[in-house]
């Protein structure tokens, strides 16, 4: 009996691998969160940045920050929804 070992070692020997493999998951989804927050926030940046003039008219008018702002996220939106369309009509092909 040269092998001897709890039923605790037992037990956490068989589950490391899952418990690695889990947690390398998680890390993937959490840079794949990451990655999707940061690329919707170009878009919406970059949306901004080409409507700045059009903003800048709007508030000079007298628009409310809250209507710039709800343009803003209607437009963003707007975006992210077509992408989403667009992504599930190419799974679909």
């Amino acid at each position: 009996m040269s092998n001897v070992r709890t039923l605790e070692q037992d037990v956490i020997r068989s589950v490391a691998a899952s418990r690695q493999t889990f947690t390398l998951l998680g890390l993937f989804a959490v840079v794949a969160l990451g990655l999707a927050a940061l690329g919707l926030y170009g878009v919406l940046a970059h949306a901004v940045a080409l409507r700045r003039h059009e903003i800048g008219i709007r508030m000079a008018l007298g628009a409310q920050r809250t209507d710039v702002l709800r343009l803003i996220l209607r437009h963003g939106l707007g975006l992210t929804l077509l992408g989403w369309a667009l992504d599930l009509r190419a799974r679909w092909r």
